[in-house]
């Protein structure tokens, strides 16, 4: 920068146009040095400003436990304590929670459940960040009340078929014969009908006795 002051005077003060000419030149020279170290310092900076592309895992391994009024959820994340708190966000709606862990060993970390097993307190639920863990406490709505499972998908039961305690138990199983009969070919109807024959002259015979 002095350097070209220095010439812009020289400039200023020469008397012949071959002098004038002459620094005019090297002032050139000078400027576009400069402009080209001035870019190249800039193309740096942005080159370090540049955030790679984050990759997002998801959170597919925790624990989690019961007491009478919080259900808990334990994440093993090594480290995590290092990371700043805004960088750690967890959001509890009456039926579901979710993680967010922006920028942990340059990947996002996410884990969301939704379908609770019951309905939890939003305001009254919390989390910890702890040296290598976060555990995230939910507040039961219903204190007392045991979860036998996290969520209500991992608790649906297979329906049981009603049973009638006057029904004659084997009116189902001729049921389901008769259907097998009606539905079978001419080999399955000839076997169920001589099961049907051998059974009736069974009955017949302890009658008899």
């Amino acid at each position: 920068e002095d350097i070209a002051n220095d010439l812009k005077q020289l400039i200023e003060t020469a008397k012949t146009q071959y002098v004038k000419q002459l620094l005019e030149s090297e002032l050139t020279k000078v400027e576009n040095r400069r402009n080209a170290a001035k870019k190249a310092t800039e193309n740096a900076v942005n080159k370090t400003s540049v955030k790679t592309t984050t990759v997002v895992k998801n959170i597919d391994r925790y624990g989690w436990d019961q007491s009478d009024k919080f259900v808990k959820l334990y994440i093993s994340l090594s480290g995590i304590n290092s990371v700043p708190k805004e960088q750690v966000n967890v959001t509890f709606t009456s039926s579901s929670v979710t993680l967010l862990v922006s920028d942990f060993n340059k990947k996002n970390y996410a884990l969301n459940i939704k379908g609770l097993n019951d309905v939890i307190v939003p305001n009254s639920s919390t989390y910890k960040v702890k040296t290598d863990d976060i555990i995230i406490s939910m507040k039961k709505e219903k204190t007392g009340q045991n979860w036998p499972k996290l969520t209500k998908s991992e608790v649906k039961d297979t329906p049981k078929p009603s049973v009638d305690p006057n029904e004659d138990p084997s009116k189902g199983i001729m049921d389901m014969m008769k259907k097998m009969y009606d539905e079978g070919d001419d080999e399955m109807k000839r076997t169920i009908a001589k099961a049907w024959t051998e059974s009736r002259e069974k009955n017949m015979q302890g009658g008899m006795m």
